[in-house]
């Protein structure tokens, strides 16, 4: 008995000079180390582009930082007195604790517990990672001193509420009480806050729909320390301990899944501008983005009301600018999180074709400008014999005007257009839009090179801007959520096409809707012509489906497939798709399309001879 009172008492001393070296350690760290600021971490507040909408991502999930004043009551007085009862006491290390954990786990010959107040847990989950070593405990000990000398308790309680893990990846109270109970934290009752405090030791084994009964024990033990430490009333504790709890387990959000194909698209640009390194996120960002939630909207509404089995990606830009509106990468974010507008490298078919018929128009060709529409075979040096074919073999055994070719989307008027210009010049043109990996060849002008849907809708851009390209842009202004500005997004143009070329280009587009074009074949968009004027292209691949059209007000990219590239099967859904969106957008909006000033009108007699139509050249 005296050799182990010995060995006690010799512990004590130790330990309570260590305790004091340690002291000074810390002391002298703290002031030569570096400051430790937090404002809402991990909390990125999105507002649309015009200050309406506003959604928050927290930890990676939909949810928000939470203020003490809109918690319940419960909350700082439970997770005190469960987690640090001496927490309004000490100065970030509790030494008492610190000793008496010490004993308990030389008593237990293993580490049965630890001596972390909330305030170093709290620096831990911001600062450190879960490594078990001397080193880590000094540093956190350290951070939580210097907390303590720069926020006030309450700040260091509504920090760690909001940043604490409750299971099931979720962090704070906001995730936790809409999960578990689908409530706002202030609405919460001492029972439900109490078994939410009481997940925290240890979340996989304490979380409700994991093991109920000692969810209900940790509730308990919670309470009871509560009701010890005179925090609640008998008759608080009566009720709480009686109270049946409604559990959910599942989130309500306002905010769609399939919003956060955009939203990934614009974290990544912010990561590529090096904007989200700055700070490590433990202040809180708030971007004002290019969302028009009215927008994003429709595409979401428009897609979902159609049933196929292939993938699918929209986008939506505004013309005379970058700003992505809205955009889907996917038909469900959450079965198949991967973004297509931005990674899927697909044929663009002959949606290409709009730029190659520009080069034409900048060198020597008019849209009256013929070629003989029959199967061909071409003897190519370097290559060898190359036979395109038209969709269904149908051609028109005749010369055809450009004009014809684009309603048409005739592959073998492309094709000597690209032999005409030289497949080099298609190639420089296409690279100019930041697009690499272009191979130059004759099958360039039928689309066998691969774009990503956001690099296809950035070219249509540029028609729509009537030549100025502008790189597709997310965001406008990212700043810390105290309104320090961190970086601004400007909306520049990079280059400009010839506008006399793009304006007839624009107005060659809207051929692809007119059934005056119909003879050998089918104009491409016959049947789906929105009810507002549109220029507009199709794309056609064994596995994709494209259209792309715009106006003045708006820049719209639909594109379906698998992404197994397998043969696509849903038919003209990309198509109905477009014209459904197109009329949305444009709804109760006035129809102005392009002017013609600098261009002066020409007659032209299709196919069908007893209808003319008005046309622009130079």
């Amino acid at each position: 008995m005296k050799r182990k009172l010995n060995k006690l008492i010799k512990f004590l001393i130790s330990s309570s000079l260590i305790i004091g070296l340690l002291s000074i350690i810390l002391n002298i760290a703290i002031f030569i180390g570096p400051n430790y600021i937090f404002n809402h971490p991990k909390e990125i507040k999105v507002i649309s582009n015009d200050e309406k909408y506003t959604y928050s991502r927290y930890f990676n999930q939909y949810g928000s930082y939470v203020s003490l004043d809109n918690m319940s009551s419960y909350f700082p007085k439970a997770v005190v007195a469960a987690e640090d009862k001496r927490f309004y006491r000490h100065n970030g290390l509790d030494y008492l604790r610190i000793i008496s954990s010490a004993l308990s786990n030389i008593k237990n010959s293993s580490i049965k517990s630890g001596g972390s107040t909330i305030t170093q847990q709290l620096a831990r989950t911001l600062y450190l990672s879960n490594e078990k070593s001397i080193e880590r405990k000094l540093k956190e000990a350290m951070i939580a001193k210097k907390i303590e000398m720069t926020y006030s308790k309450e700040q260091i309680l509504e920090a760690y509420l909001n940043v604490a893990y409750f299971g099931h990846n979720l962090y704070g109270v906001s995730q936790a009480s809409n999960y578990y109970y689908q409530k706002s934290p202030k609405s919460l009752s001492l029972g439900e806050v109490a078994l939410l405090i009481g997940i925290l030791p240890s979340p996989t084994n304490y979380s409700p729909d994991i093991n109920l009964n000692l969810a209900i024990k940790q509730q308990h033990n919670v309470l009871n320390t509560m009701l010890k430490q005179g925090l609640i009333t008998n008759s608080e504790y009566l009720k709480a301990t009686t109270e049946t709890l409604d559990f959910k387990y599942s989130f309500t959000s306002d905010h769609s899944m399939n919003l956060l194909f955009y939203h990934d698209a614009m974290i990544r640009q912010l990561e590529n501008n090096k904007i989200l390194t700055t700070n490590k996120q433990n202040i809180g960002y708030q971007i004002h983005s290019c969302l028009d939630k009215n927008v994003q909207d429709i595409i979401e509404k428009t897609t979902n009301k159609y049933s196929f089995k292939s993938e699918i990606s929209v986008i939506v830009m505004k013309p005379y600018s970058g700003d992505v509106l809205g955009l889907v990468g996917g038909k469900d974010y959450s079965s198949s999180p991967y973004n297509r507008a931005l990674n899927a490298k697909r044929q663009t078919g002959s949606t290409i074709k709009p730029l190659l018929y520009y080069l034409g128009l900048e060198n020597g060709m008019t849209p009256l400008t013929k070629f003989k529409s029959e199967p061909t075979t071409f003897y190519i040096d370097g290559v060898g014999e190359y036979s395109p074919s038209n969709a269904n073999n149908k051609y028109a055994n005749k010369e055809i005007t450009m004009l014809e070719a684009i309603a048409l989307s005739d592959n073998i008027y492309a094709t000597k257009t690209v032999l005409l210009l030289g497949s080099k010049m298609v190639k420089n043109l296409i690279e100019k839009f930041h697009i690499s990996n272009i191979e130059a060849n004759p099958t360039i002008g039928l689309g066998s090179n691969s774009l990503t849907p956001l690099e296809l809708t950035a070219i249509y851009n540029t028609f729509a801007s009537e030549g100025y390209y502008y790189p597709p842009r997310f965001y406008k202004q990212i700043s810390t959520i105290d309104n320090r500005i961190l970086s601004k997004n400007s909306s520049k143009s990079e280059f400009k096409l010839r506008s006399d070329s793009v304006l007839q280009i624009n107005y060659l587009l809207r051929s692809p809707f007119d059934k005056a074009f119909k003879s050998y074949a089918t104009p491409s968009l016959l049947n789906y012509e929105p009810k507002y004027r549109f220029s507009a292209k199709t794309g056609t691949t064994t596995s994709d489906r494209w259209v792309v059209g715009f106006n003045p007000q708006y820049t719209i990219c639909v594109w379906m497939g698998n992404d197994d590239n397998s043969e696509f099967q849903d038919g003209d859904v990309a198509k109905r798709i477009f014209v459904d969106i197109a009329n949305s957008l444009m709804d109760k909006k006035k129809d102005y399309f392009y002017p013609t000033t600098n261009l002066k009108p020409f007659s032209y007699k299709g196919s069908n001879q007893n209808i003319s139509f008005t046309y622009y050249k130079k």
